[in-house]
């Protein structure tokens, strides 16, 4: 594999593959090590040189909805780990 300066693809110092139009998807890889998912001019993913991921758009949801759903479980866990058993109540 050959690898080229990132200047020497781009203007920008970033290699971009996608295509260019209002709603069209693009993913930047930045000389600085940041890696950017854009559809039209919105960053809907990216991930930093420190391994920080922002999340944009409707996928923000997902990540609000596994915090509840995390939160159910450990609760259930909970029930669970407190849960004593009572001799011959029908149970298996």
């Amino acid at each position: 594999m050959r690898a080229a300066p990132l200047d020497f693809l781009s203007p920008l110092p970033c290699l971009t593959a996608g295509r260019n139009g209002d709603g069209d998807t693009r993913v930047s890889i930045y000389g600085s090590g940041i890696v950017k998912i854009t559809r039209g001019s919105t960053v809907v993913f990216q991930i930093d040189t420190d391994g920080t991921v922002h999340i944009g758009g409707a996928a923000g949801d997902f990540l609000a909805l596994a915090k509840l759903v995390k939160g159910n479980f450990d609760a259930l866990k909970t029930i669970f780990s407190e849960w004593t058993p009572i001799p011959n109540d029908g149970g298996a």
